[in-house]
């Protein structure tokens, strides 16, 4: 059975079975031949009267943001855990396809915990800059303050 199987004539595969019949192609007619295009008969196309300037970024930053819904969905209902009485058999190809599985969700939330602490740091950012932007402010209306007494008490 083993080794001298291997010494033996093979058969021919079966042929294939045919489910449908395919119906014969028709015949199609000849196309006819198309006109020789000259070098004269190109489309026209018109010149923009002012480049394209691209938006500069206080003018994007100036633009409404666009509110953003996000939808609910309702918590996955645990199903109850099953207690088995003995060991429990996985195939190996399940086993690794769990495997990866599970390093990969390992990976996402590796990921989302990345963004969010990016996140947090831009937060914390954007309030510094907002702060010394206060300041800046502050500054300015008190240096205004002090040329409008400058001004006042020139007057009087």
């Amino acid at each position: 059975m083993g080794i001298f199987n291997v010494f033996r004539k093979k058969s021919p595969p079966p042929a294939p079975i045919r489910m449908f019949d395919t119906p014969e192609l028709p015949e199609f007619p000849e196309l006819p031949e198309l006109p020789p295009l000259h070098e004269d008969e190109h489309p026209e196309f018109h010149q923009m009267e002012e480049p394209f300037k691209f938006p500069e970024m206080r003018e994007i930053e100036q633009r409404k943001s666009i509110p953003v819904e996000f939808k609910s969905y309702p918590e996955p209902v645990a199903a109850e855990p099953t207690v088995s009485r003995g060991p429990v058999f996985v195939s190996s190809d399940d086993y690794r396809r769990i495997l990866d599985r599970s390093n990969i969700a390992k990976e996402k939330l590796v990921h989302a915990e990345e963004i969010i602490h990016k996140l947090g740091e831009l937060k914390i950012q954007e309030e510094r800059e907002f702060q010394r932007w206060r300041s800046e402010l502050e500054k300015i209306e008190q240096q205004l303050s002090k040329v409008e007494s400058m001004i006042a008490k020139a007057e009087v």
